[in-house]
Formats: C-alpha cells, structure tokens, sequence
C-alpha cells in the first residue's frame, strides 16, 4: 500500500536483467542474493508437528520448489503458514461435507460457520501461492535460484 505517488513495487534485479532492463541506473548492485534451500530443508519443521495434513503438503511442495530453486530458507515461515492454512482449510471442508452447510441454531437454521474458515483459508492459500510460485501466473513472476549450467559450444575449453 501507500499513497497516491508510492507506484508499483520494485522488481528485483534479477528480473529486470531476464526482461532486458539493463540501465545501471535501474539496477540494484547492492541487492542480497541468497542461497537456495538445501536438501535438508525437505524436513519438516516441529511447527507442523501433530498436524498429519500440513505434513503431507510440505512433503508435497518443498521438496519440488527446492530442486527447481524457488525456494530458500528465507521462505520458511511462508511455508509454515501455507500448510497451516491448507490443514485448515481440509479440516473445514470436511466439517461441511459430515455436517452439511447449514446447522441447526437456537433461533432456526444457520450457515455453518466452517464455510467462513474455509473460505478465509483458502483465500490466505491462493494469496501465499502466489507469493511462492505456486501457480501458473505466480510462476511467470518468479526467477529461479539455481543457476543453468552454460551450453558448451565450439569454443569451449580454449579460452
């Protein structure tokens, strides 16, 4: 956010070189660059510890964003919160599915109050996919951490 003259967030470097933005003035030389996640980061946090659908969607996803090197251990925590909040999600979900939509109140029927939570979940989910590239527009965003090894050409070894 921030007012009517904050314009767009800045992209980073990386990203402007890939798009072909290479004025000096428009790059950021002091930019971090931070290392991808290790293997040892397909571990699952004690954060998820208990919670069997968390669990399984970090076992899912981090071991596919870490090989493809959108993911390091700065990402952690969104992480966390991207598997808590599908675990919430699949939870209220099943609520709905055992319960029904609309519950029997004191003063006559009401809606199921998981159908809020399921949505709230979801919504935080899509958000925190986005971040993380989790999706086909949110990919197109991204600029992977591993570095393409250069083709060998003609040349190569002469120099």
């Amino acid at each position: 956010m921030g007012n009517r003259n904050s314009g767009p967030r800045p992209s980073p470097t990386k990203l402007k070189i890939l798009r072909g933005v290479t004025r000096t003035d428009r790059l950021n030389p002091l930019e971090p660059q931070i290392e991808p996640a290790p293997p040892s980061f397909d571990v699952a946090p004690v954060e998820l510890t208990g919670d069997e659908v968390a669990l399984e969607e970090w076992a899912r996803i981090v071991p596919i964003l870490r090989r493809v090197g959108l993911v390091s251990e700065l990402e952690r925590g969104a992480l966390i919160a991207l598997c808590q909040q599908w675990s919430r999600y699949v939870g209220a979900q099943i609520d709905i599915r055992t319960k029904g939509p609309v519950l029997e109140g004191e003063h006559g029927p009401i809606l199921n109050p998981s159908i809020m939570i399921a949505d709230k979940s979801l919504t935080h989910s899509l958000k925190l996919w986005q971040e993380l590239g989790l999706t086909p527009s949110g990919r197109s965003k991204m600029i992977t951490l591993v570095k393409p090894e250069p083709a060998a050409g003609k040349w190569a070894g002469l120099v």
